[in-house]
């Protein structure tokens, strides 16, 4: 809202809140909130000052029906006001507004591309140049004082892997960070043939030179249709030869299914194991649900 305080926010997956940020969440702006409709699905939120007038516009990507679309909201007089919508994924990137093109049959279409707000208008610029098979939600970007700027990007399968200036593999984990949570089949007009998946990624996060990234481990080794025992948050960094890691959060019980970083403060978002609360139960209250975890940040 401009006061220069942060607030955070949340989706249900068709509705966006705005909360206070602090030991308990309050209800910021008078409770007001973004309404979606039934058929939303939310795949990516993210906020930034993409009109430079000093107060982040909320951007959402969700999957509608059989379509993505993506909007842009600001906060005008106490009620959110629609700024920019159209058929594409949206994502921050550093201080910039990224997009991408959507393809029933392939999830993910063409290049990922710059978005310039000019003259009241958000519009498409250039390319970002990024490897084959490198999209929306895959990558982020390294400084590295030997070869200039390298990127770091998820494979379908879930390994990082390290690309330099000239579009070519450097490096790649040696092991799955254990898939994602937010998978889509890719349409076929008929059944006979599978086309595959399309996934949304984890988020990816420059901590002073040291990019974090998510774990999860199956309930039963390589089963992940069974759900997650536990998740980590680990770091991981580039010394010139080799990437070298780091265990930032250790032992997230469940699956985490997003997380954020503000100053000081790493906040996660998780499921419990299965999704479900036991001790909910006996309390006759609702089982299923989220948490959300705020870890103070040392050291980074």
């Amino acid at each position: 809202d401009g006061d220069g305080n942060k607030e955070i926010i949340l989706s249900t997956g068709k509705n966006v809140n705005a909360f206070i940020f602090g030991v308990e969440l309050q209800p910021a702006a008078g409770g007001v909130r973004i309404e979606g409709s039934p058929s939303d699905d939310h795949l990516w939120l993210d906020a930034i000052d993409s009109n430079g007038n000093g107060r982040d516009e909320i951007l959402i990507t969700s999957m509608k029906g059989n379509n993505v679309v993506s909007f842009i909201f600001e906060l005008r007089d106490s009620e959110f006001t629609l700024l920019f919508e159209d058929d594409i994924y949206l994502r921050k990137l550093g201080h910039k507004l990224i997009g991408q093109a959507f393809s029933r049959t392939e999830g993910y279409y063409g290049e990922v591309f710059a978005i310039l707000y000019e003259n009241g208008e958000y519009k498409k610029d250039k390319a970002l140049g990024l490897p084959e098979g490198v999209n929306i939600y895959d990558f982020i970007y390294i400084d590295d004082p030997q070869r200039g700027i390298l990127l770091l990007a998820y494979d379908e399968d879930g390994f990082l892997t390290l690309y330099d200036d000239k579009d070519s593999m450097i490096w790649k984990r040696n092991e799955s960070t254990g898939g994602f949570l937010r998978t889509f089949e890719k349409y076929s007009p008929t059944v006979m043939v599978d086309k595959g998946e399309w996934a949304v990624k984890d988020r990816l996060f420059n901590l002073n030179g040291k990019i974090s990234f998510v774990i999860r481990v199956p309930l039963l080794g390589i089963v992940k249709g069974l759900g997650y025992k536990s998740s980590q948050v680990k770091t991981l960094w580039w010394n010139g030869v080799s990437a070298e890691e780091d265990t930032l959060i250790h032992d997230v019980k469940g699956s985490i299914l997003d997380y954020t970083v503000t100053d000081d403060k790493i906040i996660i978002l998780k499921s419990p194991v299965l999704g479900i609360k036991p001790g909910n139960i006996l309390k006759g209250e609702n089982p299923l649900g989220a948490e959300l975890y705020i870890y103070l940040l040392k050291g980074i």
